[in-house]
């Protein structure tokens, strides 16, 4: 049984394949997740890490979010089944309570880690993977026969019961004539994908052509014979010609994937031909029109994060320009304080020495004038000693 958990980001829709193809799964606890990538990353700095991861990865994700692929993901679901069905016959996914279904969210909870605000989109995908995956199990239980050790002797004879009551029946032949059922005249639907699901074919097909493929060209995968590349029925060929059509319409018309990007316009031009969705589900494209259908909020979040950093962009320019001016409007005024003290403090000087020379003529004058009294004969004195 597989045991894996992988760290990594999230697409958005269903179908992350290529990250699991792109990152090892052998990453076990959180705390080594980063010096994983680091390593891959070649020492690039923890701070754009995840920013790099996700350029890397796929370029219209969110970043810092696990995603399981469908593998992963239906094999968890698949433990959590075997492990927890011995007590009551849940014969399909609807008919397992609430409860139950909310325990066995709780131990894939154990195994992987998200985004808290991502909760619903990978409960969502949980739901209906575990669904898909319930009534594949069951189906090949009863193509064998033979009681699984998962499923208890009581619960097998329950199950057997469930299995072969008029109202199962009833249901099972119903569904059985709504998938040969003849679709606008054109016969009952067919395909040539095999087992393998419209989530592995993308993947391939991404492989070999080095980008994301077109929804037309998964289609002609998944629909074409191999040995003679021709349509597997006649409906594959009419959505394939309607297609063709109002994209011609499209193109002379002048309108082109102005609307997003270039797989969701062809998306949408796909799911025109084909007459949209119904059931959750694209025709020739199986689940993976949720994809395609999350690359509109995708696109405009890419819009409006490009928007806003160009908006911060112009931001930084003008305060970094203004920065430049209050700098500049500083140094000068720095310059004009500086010659101001030095003209004061010349000016200063100036008047200190002549007032300091002044003193010293003053003192000179009066010591001058000391002296010429001093000097001056005593003439009386002479007469009298005669």
């Amino acid at each position: 049984m597989m045991r894996r958990k992988v760290y990594g980001v999230i697409s958005g829709g269903p179908d992350a394949g290529n990250l699991l193809a792109s990152i090892a799964p052998e990453i076990t606890p959180v705390k080594r997740a980063l010096d994983y990538f680091r390593r891959r990353l070649r020492r690039k700095r923890s701070g754009a890490l995840m920013d790099v991861i996700t350029r890397h990865l796929l370029e219209d994700i969110p970043w810092c979010m696990l995603f399981v692929d469908d593998i992963l993901l239906v094999d968890k679901i698949r433990e959590g089944v075997e492990g927890k069905f011995e007590k009551s016959p849940y014969v399909s996914w609807k008919k397992v309570p609430k409860e139950v279904r909310e325990m066995w969210f709780r131990e894939f909870e154990k195994e992987f880690c998200w985004l808290p605000q991502h909760n619903d989109k990978i409960r969502k995908n949980f739901e209906k993977r575990g669904s898909t995956r319930m009534r594949d199990m069951f189906t090949d239980v009863r193509k064998v026969g033979k009681r699984p050790l998962w499923i208890g002797e009581e619960i097998w004879a329950e199950l057997n019961a469930a299995w072969g009551s008029e109202e199962y029946t009833r249901r099972r032949d119903q569904n059985r004539q709504n998938r040969a059922s003849d679709v606008g005249g054109l016969g009952s639907a067919l395909h040539t994908g095999g087992s393998v699901p419209h989530t592995e074919h993308k993947r391939r097909l991404k492989a070999s052509l080095g980008r994301e493929p077109t929804p037309v060209e998964l289609h002609s995968r998944t629909h074409k014979r191999q040995e003679d590349q021709q349509w597997i029925d006649e409906r594959a060929r009419k959505a394939h010609e309607e297609y063709t059509r109002i994209r011609e319409t499209h193109a002379a018309s002048g309108e082109g994937s102005s609307g997003g990007s270039v797989e969701y316009s062809e998306y949408r031009m796909w799911s025109q031909a084909v007459g949209g969705m119904q059931h959750g589900k694209v025709y020739g494209l199986g689940a993976q029109a949720q994809a395609y259908e999350g690359m509109t909020s995708s696109t405009a979040s890419s819009f409006a994060s490009s928007s806003h950093e160009s908006l911060q962009a112009q931001q930084i320019i003008a305060l970094q320009a203004e920065l430049e001016q209050v700098r500049k409007s500083q140094v000068d005024w720095q310059a004009q304080l500086q010659a101001q003290i030095q003209a004061q403090l010349q000016a200063q000087v100036q008047t200190s020495t002549e007032q300091h020379n002044q003193l010293l003529d003053e003192m000179r004058k009066m010591k001058e004038q000391l002296s010429g009294k001093d000097v001056a004969p005593p003439e009386e004195e002479s007469t009298e000693s005669e």
